[in-house]
């Protein structure tokens, strides 16, 4: 039989293998997917600005994810423009993701260690994000870095925790500003497992607010003097809406479930159990904790802490999103903008079968566990893809398209002669892109007024109204799936 040092020994090197290979496909479709219309758009729009402008929001536009701007600038100051060096910030973050997802599962039982660290990574849609250059990945790891400091905090108070919570939640907000329900949900968390746990020993000074928020409140001022401008501009814009209007569970927990899926096709029944499995998995933290709360068990609230902070900052969320909908009519979490609830709920999830297993059910916490991992391995392989993210699909082509224009004017056009792209709208920032990162100064600025007759190519849909504008023009490339073409509207 083997030991459990030798095990675990063992599922450190597969979790390092794991962590390795995503690492490598990351860097690698970073590499080679074209730019899309949402990276674009910052790099044309954002990146150049002074730094001032761009952390003070001085354009007020959600596009301008702060922290991941002022990354690319300074990137691109030293590296040049290519598509990797401008995704680097996030390819630096996925380094990061992995580092804390470790560090958060490794308390874990050691059967448990290996797949759970597995079923942390392998969301097809929120791997995404590390190879784009857009801040959801930057916010994805410094959401786990403020997340297991504030954890270690109540294992071992120490100041320095909790300037790291604030740090790592700073860099998280800075990254996505819809992290802002998960700092204010951390700090109730904060505050309520204080109290209780003041109460819970006869010997610990009864809770007293100042005192166990020192930190928070010197932390407070510089969190305003950074996020007050920003958060000011976009209010009073309106541009605080993430997508959804149903519900936490139809719009939130749906769309992590069809973005794990990614191009997998998924029935509506399976989707349907899916979507109720989450919610009784969250109701059955709730009903556990709620039970040792009721029986004032102080080893639950020393061993299981980290179940007990995952759960409670995500009914934080849950909350805040209905307040905030039915006060203030913003939208539910949604699409890539709730992506960041999934490390959460995965946290929340492995946490209680970790607690399960090491109570008197074993088998069926193991075999849960092993059985999700397998799944979203599985899962995740049939989508890997180095060519297309699922939110930017339709500019999977564009890269290759502008490469290929770019060929043909080189071979056939005279220098000096300007020449019109005729595209729909939605390729405006990406082929801009190209055209300033490549230096096609014979090419004239795209626009977003529709494609023109006379241009001197179509790059269009075939769905496109516009589109017999380019009927029996030679094509000189054509991408299936999201069936976009690149047309020349004369032959020499």
């Amino acid at each position: 039989m083997r030991r459990p040092e030798s095990y675990l020994k063992l599922s450190y090197s597969l979790i390092a293998l794991s962590g390795l290979a995503l690492l490598v496909y990351v860097v690698l479709k970073a590499k080679q997917a074209s730019f899309t219309h949402d990276e674009s758009f910052t790099y044309l729009d954002y990146v150049h600005q002074p730094f001032m402008d761009i952390i003070s929001y001085k354009t007020p536009y959600t596009n301008n994810h702060i922290l991941n701007t002022v990354l690319m600038k300074y990137a691109e100051e030293l590296w040049g423009s290519s598509e990797l060096v401008l995704r680097l910030p996030n390819i630096l973050a996925c380094l990061l993701y992995l580092l804390y997802g470790f560090r958060l599962i490794r308390r874990l039982a050691p059967v448990m260690v290996l797949p759970a660290f597995l079923c942390l990574l392998c969301h097809m849609q929120l791997c995404d994000f590390f190879s784009l250059a857009r801040g959801y990945g930057l916010s994805f790891a410094f959401m786990l870095m403020s997340l297991y400091h504030l954890i270690r905090y109540f294992e071992k108070p120490e100041s320095r925790q909790l300037i790291l919570f604030h740090a790592g939640s700073l860099l998280a907000i800075l990254s996505n500003f819809s992290l802002i329900n998960v700092y204010l949900s951390a700090l109730a968390a904060y505050n309520l497992i204080c109290w209780y746990r003041s109460g819970l020993h006869a010997s610990s000074p009864p809770y007293r607010f100042l005192r166990e928020n020192r930190i928070h409140l010197w932390a407070l001022p510089v969190f305003v003097a950074i996020l007050y401008e920003p958060i000011r501009r976009i209010s009073k814009q309106g541009m605080l809406d993430f997508g959804g209007k149903e519900g936490f569970l139809e719009n939130t927990f749906g769309s992590l479930i069809s973005g794990a899926f990614y191009e997998t096709p998924l029935g509506h029944p399976l989707f349907t159990v899916i979507k109720y499995s989450m919610l009784l998995l969250l109701v059955s933290s709730g009903l556990l904790i709620g039970w040792q709360m009721f029986r004032k068990n102080r080893h639950f609230f020393g061993e299981q802490i980290a179940l007990c902070t995952a759960w409670l900052i995500l009914m934080g969320i849950v909350v805040l999103s209905y307040l905030q909908h039915y006060l203030i009519r913003n939208d539910f979490y949604g699409g890539r903008f709730a992506l960041f609830v999934y490390p959460l709920f995965m946290l929340n999830l492995l946490f209680l079968m970790d607690y399960a297993y090491r109570s008197r059910f074993r088998i069926f916490p193991a075999l849960l566990v092993y059985s999700l991992a397998l799944a979203l391995v599985f899962n995740f392989s049939l989508n890997m893809n180095l060519r297309f993210y699922k939110d930017w699909k339709y500019d999977s082509g564009t890269k290759t398209a502008m490469a290929i224009l770019a060929e043909d004017h080189a071979r056939q056009r005279p220098p000096g002669n300007m020449v019109s792209l005729g595209i729909n709208w939605i390729f405006e920032p990406s082929t801009n892109f190209y055209r300033y990162t490549h230096d096609l100064s014979w090419l004239k600025k795209n626009h977003r007024k529709g494609a023109k007759p006379g241009e001197d190519y179509y790059y269009l849909f075939q769905s496109d109204t516009n589109a017999y504008l380019a009927k029996g023009k030679p094509q000189l490339f054509f991408l299936g799936g999201v069936n976009v073409f690149l047309a020349k509207n004369q032959t020499e």
